[in-house]
């Protein structure tokens, strides 16, 4: 299942190369037909919602790694202000390390 797409792909180039030397076609082919609404749409339109999602989830990501780095920075502060517990913290540290 984790190489299902792959072996799709593999599969379809392997049968195109064979149809195309041998000179043979599929026994059944597929024609799509856009039914509805669809049909009278261009490819700007139906890629438009894709873009949106996309660029929605870039707008998360880059907002993830904002609220990351806030925390971090709070993060060094308060170490700041306990420097005795952080130094105590890396004595602690080394002395294990060392055992």
């Amino acid at each position: 299942m984790k190489y299902m797409i792959g072996a799709v792909w593999v599969y379809s180039g392997i049968s195109g190369f064979i149809a195309r030397e041998t000179g043979l076609s599929d026994p059944l082919q597929l024609k799509e037909t856009p039914i509805g609404i669809s049909s009278s749409r261009t490819d700007f339109e139906l890629a438009v919602p894709g873009l949106l999602i996309l660029s929605i989830i870039m707008l998360m990501l880059s907002a993830h790694q904002q609220w990351f780095t806030n925390q971090r920075i709070k993060l060094l502060e308060d170490l700041k202000f306990h420097r005795s517990q952080l130094r105590n913290y890396w004595e602690v540290y080394h002395l294990s390390s060392c055992l």
